[in-house]
């Protein structure tokens, strides 16, 4: 397929400086270095993480007791972002420091060019042992995303070792879904087979839970569901809530409410194989030695637009992602401990980062900023603070686009079609998120300048980066890869042209 429309649109960071904490509940300490040295570091992504299903940012319900505990101990981002929905792109951004347009990975006919520097390639030159455990084939070697590695595991690849444990209700072929406590499984010889125990290393986990299909054992997985329950989705599987992913009509309250309970009991399960992983570290005497890194490559729907799971819609759901940093220490050793911070930053940031605190020098065309200078308060950091804006892009034909900012969003819907497919014009939806977090209303229609300043914005920023994007490669996977893609519900390749959906047509959650 062709990169989106005739080149991939490239929704990049506006070239400012880093934008600080804004608020925070403490205020980041003033001699608190930017590099830590070389150290183990420890990067784990969930698949499909919402933020505002994470305990410590605010949710009702205990899902994430063990990433709360090491927010607790480090640095956790209130606003922080995919710069689009989805594991092709979102992964892709996230180990090149790029946004998707950049590196051209936004679809699965592409992969990363040989030419893009992966945080596998940048740590493993520096001399570090790496490995790297993948639990979802979009975000893995098919799509050239774990280049540098100096060993891949993929969990979800069916062997002897992981024999058929799944089998999609939509082919009925047995595969592997890969379960989170592999990720933790593989961390032990990993760690074993190291030449020097005393050495730095690079572990990576993206691992596959929360995503769907929401099957978590037993009791975990009837934790919040209602034992009364006997509706299309008490399975869990993907097939059902495909089928209602844009269509609400029909559902009752006990249906969405069920689709939550098993995406947080999935949540749960993702939790403890996390605290698997920090209790591997701690009885090896590691876990005070490592910069700790958490996070996620996009969010998920509860049917809060009208829309469930992900790929294609900016809101909030899909696109706010927890970032969790706990630096190496003990926790009264005076580093940022127990902070919230509320800037926006973005999943893009995790490369320049690492690079500043593992004194590395950084890629060059990065599209992410090091969170170091805001994370350690440098003053030049806090002036900014409320300044950067972030940009955001759907897997559209063409994308939707975004300008996100500390308290506003501006959407820019394109290649819209009526109900008889004839083209409509391109459309925009602005919301005031102070006052309006669920991004209900839209103030667009009624002539906000800002609304008109920000489609003016993208519009510039498109034509200004359709000529510096310098194409893709062509991506190639295996059977069983595509067949795990189709089980986990990326049934489409090139999505069609989207029509028009209402802005509020789902309860509130």
């Amino acid at each position: 397929m062709p990169p989106l429309f005739e080149k991939p649109l490239l929704l990049g960071i506006a070239a400012t400086a880093f934008a600080s904490c804004g608020g925070s509940k403490e205020a980041p300490p003033q001699s608190f270095p930017q590099t830590v040295g070389r150290v183990p570091v420890v990067l784990i992504v969930f698949d499909a993480l919402a933020a505002d299903h994470i305990s410590h940012l605010g949710y009702e319900r205990e899902t994430t007791p063990t990433l709360d505990a090491l927010a607790a101990e480090g640095v956790s981002f209130n606003t922080a972002f995919s710069p689009a929905p989805y594991t092709l792109a979102g992964i892709a951004s996230l180990v090149t420091g790029r946004l998707p347009d950049s590196h051209g990975m936004v679809a699965k006919t592409t992969r990363l060019r040989d030419e893009e520097t992966t945080l596998g390639e940048l740590i493993t030159r520096a001399g570090y042992p790496s490995l790297a455990v993948v639990g979802n084939p979009n975000g893995g070697e098919a799509f050239g995303d774990m280049q540098g590695f100096d060993r891949v595991v993929n969990t979800y690849e069916t062997n002897e070792k992981r024999p058929p444990n799944y089998t999609p209700p939509s082919t009925g072929e047995p595969l592997h879904l890969s379960m989170p406590e592999e990720a933790a499984a593989e961390l032990t010889p990993f760690l074993d087979g190291l030449e020097d125990p005393a050495a730095p290393f690079f572990y990576y986990a993206h691992i596959l839970q929360p995503h769907s299909p929401y099957i978590a054992p037993e009791p975990t997985r009837s934790r919040w569901l209602d034992p009364a329950y006997d509706g299309p989705f008490k399975g869990g599987d993907n097939q059902a809530l495909i089928a209602n992913m844009a269509n609400i009509d029909g559902l009752e309250q006990a249906d969405i409410d069920a689709v939550r309970a098993l995406y947080d009991a999935n949540l749960l399960w993702a939790d403890q194989s996390l605290a698997l992983i920090l209790d591997e570290l701690r009885a090896r005497g590691l876990y005070d030695k490592a910069l700790i890194i958490v996070t996620s490559d996009h969010g998920e729907a509860m049917f809060q637009h009208g829309r469930w799971g992900h790929n294609d819609t900016l809101f909030e759901e899909m696109v706010n992602v927890p970032l969790v940093v706990r630096f190496p220490g003990p926790a009264d050793d005076g580093l940022p401990r127990g902070m919230q911070l509320d800037a926006p930053v973005s999943i893009i940031d995790i490369l320049p980062s690492l690079a500043e605190w593992l004194d590395l020098a950084p890629p060059q065309d990065l599209d992410g900023h090091s969170l170091a200078p805001l994370i350690a308060g440098a003053p030049e950091a806090q002036q900014v603070a409320q300044a950067r804006t972030l940009r955001l892009r759907d897997h559209g034909l063409p994308p939707a686009a975004a300008l996100r900012t500390k308290d506003t969003k501006a959407i820019l819907h394109r290649g819209l079609v009526g109900t008889d497919g004839s083209p409509l014009p391109d459309r925009m939806e602005f919301f005031e998120l102070t006052s309006d977090p669920a991004e209900k209303h839209d103030l667009a229609p009624g002539g906000d300048p800002r609304s008109e300043a920000a489609h003016r914005a993208i519009e510039a920023e498109i034509a200004r980066l359709l000529a510096a994007f310098k194409g893709s490669a062509t991506a190639t996977f295996s059977e069983e890869e595509a067949a795990m893609m189709g089980a986990l519900g990326y049934v489409e390749d090139d999505p069609e042209p989207v029509t028009p959906q209402p802005i509020e047509t789902g309860p509130d959650q």
